[in-house]
């Protein structure tokens, strides 16, 4: 049987001429994110420059602070106000949540 020709399939991920290995751990994770046959994307959260946070796990956790700047889809650049200093933090997105 071909895989071209069968349902679901439109290409094969290749290296060259030949199909290209995909490592367990990839996989893996695909199917931990399967839920009745469709891949879960994260959400996204819509944080923007000057919204109020609290960071909710890691040492500063409870602290309330302010995006100051959009890093990447995982990080984001956090303001806090500690002991009458202002902190620049990086803190991973999943680590906040909007104050």
């Amino acid at each position: 049987m071909c895989l071209h020709s069968t349902d679901g399939i439109s290409s094969i991920i290749s290296a060259g001429p030949l199909p290209a290995i995909v490592q367990d751990r990839v996989i893996d994770d695909l199917r931990q994110r399967e839920c009745n046959g469709y891949i879960q994307l994260p959400k996204q959260k819509a944080f923007r420059v000057g919204d109020k946070v609290v960071v909710n796990a890691g040492a500063f956790a409870g602290q309330l602070g302010l995006v100051e700047r959009m890093g990447s889809k995982e990080r984001q650049k956090v303001l806090l106000a500690l002991l009458g200093n202002q902190i620049k933090l990086l803190v991973n997105e999943d680590e906040l949540v909007a104050a």
